[in-house]
């Protein structure tokens, strides 16, 4: 499998990441002014339930569990000294182009969704939405390409071997 998965998972990935950010881009910038409010509001209420549902899980399930005794003479620290994880790092890009090539999904989600809050405010938004629209739509159609079942009828390196008739005759 090797290579013909390296080759499969990459094309999935190389639409995903994009095609999210335009369309956050596109659907939160469509928004008007007062949807744009009630969605923040209802999504921070609906963020701060499911924080709460697992702080009562994280609570509740370790009393669920009996006491386990284990011995204390291997630790993975003693193999490699731990990481610290940078929040911030995380979720604030200082350059989203590079956010975006190192698949920090969560650093481009919050940089989407910013820039779809700032569309939303802008009076002539459609000149920008329709080009990112069509964007999405041609991400969409790659992903489907590159997912379909019968990919080695639809790759590009067929499209290459065998182009299209009309196209050579009007050359």
């Amino acid at each position: 499998m090797g290579i013909i998965g390296v080759i499969f998972i990459g094309l999935l990935q190389m639409t995903v990441l994009p095609y999210i950010m335009f369309s956050l881009i596109v659907n939160i910038g469509r928004l008007s002014m007062d949807t744009g409010k009630k969605l923040i509001r209802y999504g921070l209420i609906f963020l701060f339930l499911l924080l709460v549902i697992g702080l009562i899980y994280l609570i509740v399930l370790p009393l669920s569990f009996p006491s386990w005794a284990s011995g204390n003479f291997y630790s993975s620290d003693f193999v490699q000294p731990n990481v610290p994880f940078d929040f911030v790092k995380l979720y604030i890009p200082a350059n989203p182009f590079e956010s975006m090539s190192d698949n920090d999904v969560p650093a481009v989600l919050l940089f989407s969704i910013l820039v779809g809050l700032g569309v939303m405010k802008l009076p002539n938004k459609e000149s920008l939405l329709k080009p990112l629209d069509v964007l999405t739509d041609g991400s969409n159609q790659v992903n489907k390409i590159s997912s379909s079942p019968d990919l080695p009828q639809k790759t590009v390196l067929n499209w290459i071997r065998f182009p299209d008739p009309k196209i050579q005759s009007n050359a």
